[in-house]
């Protein structure tokens, strides 16, 4: 059966939480947006046990802010994949803003206890 209108809502949902944990220290929120045994593959870290993602979820100091735009979501049943475009911003020393990377998520989720959870996330940074 082919992903609904809510399974996508719930997904994007998860996307954004995902970006509010790692920007605002939330470690135990972000942990929380993957699968048990879940793997992040970050441009600067991996993290797949409990531990290491709560640790990745807590690193960004308030310092930065994930965007997100272009998701395409497919799947069906209880498992998707998605590929989305990422754009992270930092405060400058001056205290403006900029651009400190960009890239894309490539994603596979699976529906756990009907929750939508990462099973895999990595970022492919724009060279």
């Amino acid at each position: 059966m082919p992903l609904s209108v809510d399974d996508r809502l719930e997904i994007l949902d998860l996307m954004h939480r995902y970006n509010h944990c790692a920007d605002g220290d939330d470690g135990e929120g972000f942990a929380d947006t993957f699968a048990e045994g879940g793997l992040f593959e970050g441009s600067m870290r991996t993290a797949r046990t409990r531990e290491e993602l709560v640790q990745a979820g807590a690193s960004g100091g308030g310092l930065w802010k994930h965007w997100l735009s272009s998701p395409i979501i497919e799947g069906d049943g209880d498992h998707a994949t998605a590929r989305v475009y990422l754009v992270r911003t930092g405060r400058a020393e001056d205290g403006s803003v900029e651009l400190i990377a960009s890239g894309t998520y490539h994603d596979t989720l699976a529906r756990i206890d009907g929750e939508w959870k990462f099973t895999h996330r990595k970022v492919h940074p724009d060279q």
